[in-house]
């Protein structure tokens, strides 16, 4: 029975993705290792739960828990300080371009290293080194899931995205496959690295997601946006702004995931502004996956309001979408490359709007309440689309795609 090994600089409750694909592949029969790190308390009791679901997993976690072991965790924040500056003195020695973007680099090394395995698959930029050194150690195969488009998360000659196209250019022509979670993102590093196959499995979620509810037209029109964290710039201002426009209709807006309170306060003072009235826009904190498919199957539409702020954003395809077609929301889409693309041929779940643009937002959401045949139809259309936009489909391509290289 072949062994996997995927590595993470990430924790399980914050990378779905990661989750899905280890359960995918323990499933088809393969001995599944998880490492990964401490990265997000908020999600330890998600961590807890997921790991007594899927006990053949093997999950290790490695690295210091910010809250648990803050001695330690403050030592590996002052040695990360360390290797950045060191990297501006004498450039990438010592692999100090990976050591100053990561807090667990070299723990993630030093685990991997224990475990022997057919296939090494790593996940956030931070795995890749331990992923390519360990799978040349064992004569077995380096695999790599670019969700993002990583030199393209800051601007173009930054420090940052110095670091990463280092990084990048050291590692990524040493694996031996790799697959991305959109078409823009594989055609981008499919032109940077020629000589390396990359396929497109999209950021879906399985079937048993899927509504039960009745889709049916109701009053008040009920809005949805969720993440893991709700923060500035990420189209939240312009929701606000839209339903400020719609004074004469009753409107209102959940928004899920985490926030803090400077967060919070900023974005009370917008509807403020607008003249909402507080009851109108609900704050949900983050909840375990399958509660995010519920709590969207009781809204009508969903928002995917990317603002295209770097390069990776514009090309990268949320699973925002994924998770709206499962609970048979209409979708409003802003115009990033990616969501353009994808709605161009899934144009009967919702509309399009420039980015930025409450005005023209405001105007599709007044259009779905003024024509409720058209959004119950989109609506429709959009629960249908999820029997192909599923994780069954997409995670098959994922083992086809793995069994290739190991047999």
């Amino acid at each position: 029975m072949n062994r996997i090994v995927i590595v993470t600089s990430g924790q399980p409750a914050g990378n779905p993705r990661m989750t899905k694909e280890a359960i995918a592949l323990q499933q088809a029969g393969y001995l599944v290792t998880v490492i990964f790190c401490p990265m997000s308390p908020w999600g330890d009791s998600f961590d807890n739960q997921l790991f007594k679901k899927y006990p053949k997993i093997n999950w290790i976690c490695v690295g210091a828990h910010p809250n648990e072991n803050p001695i330690k965790y403050l030592f590996v924040r002052i040695r990360k300080k360390f290797w950045d500056k060191f990297y501006l003195i004498f450039g990438n020695r010592f692999h100090s371009a990976l050591k100053s973007s990561v807090l667990f680099s070299q723990e993630l090394f030093k685990e991997t290293k224990k475990h022997k395995a057919d296939l090494y698959i790593g996940h956030n930029l931070g795995a890749i080194y331990a992923v390519v050194k360990v799978a040349q150690d064992n004569l077995a195969k380096a695999c790599f899931d670019f969700e993002d488009f990583h030199r393209g998360e800051d601007q173009l000659e930054s420090r940052h995205f110095k670091k990463i196209k280092i990084i990048e250019d050291q590692f990524v022509n040493q694996l031996n496959f790799a697959y991305t979670a959109s078409h823009l993102i594989t055609q981008t590093y499919s032109q940077l690295y020629p000589n390396l196959s990359f396929e497109t499995i999209n950021n879906c979620f399985p079937l048993k997601y899927q509504s039960t509810k009745k889709i049916e037209f109701e009053t008040p029109i009920k809005l949805f946006w969720f993440s893991q964290f709700i923060g500035k710039k990420r189209g939240i201002e312009q929701i606000i702004e839209a339903i400020g426009l719609l004074k004469d209709y009753e409107v209102n807006l959940t928004l899920l995931g985490n926030i803090n309170e400077t967060d919070k306060d900023y974005f009370k003072s917008i509807i403020a502004q607008n003249e909402i009235a507080e009851p109108n826009i609900i704050f949900i904190d983050a909840v375990e996956e399958k509660k995010v498919f519920e709590i969207a199957s009781e809204h009508h539409i969903g928002f995917a309001s990317e603002t295209g702020k770097d390069f990776n954003n514009n090309i990268a395809l949320s699973n925002k979408i994924f998770t709206y077609l499962l609970a048979g929301n209409a979708i409003l889409f802003s115009d990033t490359d990616a969501q353009r693309l994808f709605f161009k041929s899934n144009s009967n779940i919702g509309f399009l709007y420039s980015q930025g643009n409450s005005k023209e937002l405001a105007n599709f959401i007044m259009k779905y309440i003024l024509e409720p045949e058209l959004l119950i139809n989109h609506r429709n259309n959009s629960f249908n689309a999820s029997k192909n936009w599923n994780w069954e489909n997409e995670s098959r391509k994922l083992i086809s795609l793995v069994k290739q290289q190991l047999h």
